[in-house]
């Protein structure tokens, strides 16, 4: 019988998530003042890291490249502080993902792709 629990759904569909997501598309930002700069995608991953739901649609709004991308940019400005900060994002990012991909690989509870 499947786990019907509003949070165990929650949960494995962040994870589904998190397991499935793919580099975000690069969009085209038509307004540049509309556009987040390399300091608030870093300063969101950071935010978004407590959260798994958050962490999830992180990914996929922004994806994995260009956060780290960003991490090089606010490198490149002296934002040290941040930059650590969002090193240790990149290693939460990092464990989700691991996490994710040990339920994708069928070694727990399964994580299917068309799953709602």
């Amino acid at each position: 019988m499947p786990d019907t629990d509003p949070s165990t759904v929650t949960v494995k569909r962040a994870l589904r998530r998190l397991a499935f997501s793919v580099s975000a598309p690069q969009s085209v930002c038509r307004d540049p003042a509309a556009c987040p700069d390399s300091t608030q995608i870093v300063t969101r991953a950071v935010a978004a890291i407590d959260d798994i739901e958050q962490a999830a649609d992180f990914l996929t709004d922004v994806g994995i490249d260009r956060f780290e991308q960003a991490l090089i940019e606010c490198e490149r400005a002296g934002t040290t502080a941040l930059v650590q900060s969002g090193r240790e994002a990149a290693a939460a990012y990092r464990a989700y993902r691991r996490a994710a991909n040990h339920f994708r690989s069928g070694r727990g509870t399964p994580l299917r792709r068309d799953a709602k």
